[in-house]
């Protein structure tokens, strides 16, 4: 494993139809070879935790934090550990909230919500 990070990639295409998420191994895959476990690699709150905070600093919206019936970290515990030190994620959620929230779409929406009927943005064009 390299001290510097790997350099950025196109995380979404231009339509959105693809995402690429980061995937960090609670319940184990200690391996960066087949069959060689490597200990730096170990499931471990610092190791795992500096997955999801490169992952953050590269601009990824999402990691992978899987759960399963071998012996590991737990899910749930682990990402309510990492939600405070995520501060580039929450950010960027917050920044599209705000553009987000005054749009005419949104007004419509919650305007119609308010009055108990399905949006019309049919005129929003």
């Amino acid at each position: 494993m390299t001290d510097h990070p790997p350099p950025p990639i196109p995380i979404r295409s231009p339509e959105r139809k693809v995402e690429v998420a980061w995937f960090s191994s609670l319940c184990g895959d200690d391996y960066e070879y087949l069959g060689v476990p490597d200990d730096d690699l170990r499931s471990s709150y610092e190791h795992c935790g500096d997955i999801v905070r490169m992952a953050d600093d590269l601009g990824y919206q999402n990691v992978l934090l899987p759960s399963g019936w071998i012996v590991g970290q737990d899910a749930l515990a682990f990402s309510a550990a990492m939600a405070p030190q995520i501060a580039a994620a929450r950010q960027r959620e917050d920044e599209a909230f705000q553009r987000l929230l005054g749009t005419p779409e949104n007004l419509e929406a919650m305007t119609a919500f308010a009055e108990k009927r399905e949006p019309d943005f049919s005129n929003l064009g």
